[in-house]
């Protein structure tokens, strides 16, 4: 045993490089490879997490802000004479409000009216609405921030002031652009009537299974 043990000692240091080549080396580059993709794993997780928290919290502020642009339970009076019209949301009575010249203020009735007021603040009267329309939802025409931006449901809300029994009026998107199939080649379209116009080449496949089918032709709630 002695002489065995002997020997392997001193052979050990002519043999160990070529282990080292051929053993360890291999299973401790296999080893670091493995920590480094489960390191890039990681960190793919914790971008795309952030990315999710992002996204979330961009959310809730765009429900504060319009939490804080929209008030419940009072509306300013009085309102633009014949200009009642029923809408599906507050959403659409605002959209109402800014395509209209002169109206300020709306306000959004639990029985689906939509009322607009054309004065400035200071000249109207704010009033607690009595607990049969507590319901009732006042803003402005456009909510402070975004008064560069587009509103497309804009477009359809005036289109479904001359169409009102179109379906695409119920959820606001008679006017969103959408590719139209039927020309060679295909362009971006809208509706017939409506206020928008667009244009641009569209292309791509919007008829095979699986397709975004919902933009080649003009759109509807159903």
């Amino acid at each position: 045993f002695w002489l065995k043990l002997s020997l392997a000692q001193a052979v050990w240091p002519t043999i160990y490089p070529v282990f080292w080549l051929a053993v360890e080396k291999p299973i401790l580059s296999s080893m670091v490879r493995a920590m480094q993709l489960l390191a890039l794993v990681a960190v793919a997780a914790a971008e795309d997490e952030a990315c999710l928290l992002q996204s979330q919290v961009q959310e809730h502020r765009e429900h504060q802000k319009d939490q804080q642009c929209f008030e419940t339970g009072t509306y300013y009076s009085p309102n633009m004479p014949d200009m009642r019209i029923t809408v599906s949301n507050a959403y659409h009575c605002q959209s109402y409000c800014a395509i209209t010249p002169g109206c300020t203020y709306f306000s959004f009735w639990p029985d689906g009216g939509c009322q607009l007021q054309q004065k400035a603040k200071e000249e109207l009267t704010k009033v607690t609405a009595s607990s049969a329309y507590s319901g009732v939802i006042m803003g402005p025409a456009v909510c402070p921030g975004d008064e560069s931006l587009i509103n497309m449901l804009d477009p359809s809300t005036a289109y479904c002031i001359q169409h009102q029994q179109e379906d695409c009026c119920k959820c606001g998107v008679c006017c969103m652009p959408y590719c139209d199939t039927t020309k060679e080649p295909k362009m971006w379209s809208v509706r017939a009537g409506c206020s928008l116009q667009v244009t641009g080449y569209c292309g791509g496949d919007t008829t095979s299974p699986g397709a975004p089918a919902r933009y080649s032709a003009a759109p509807t709630c159903s």
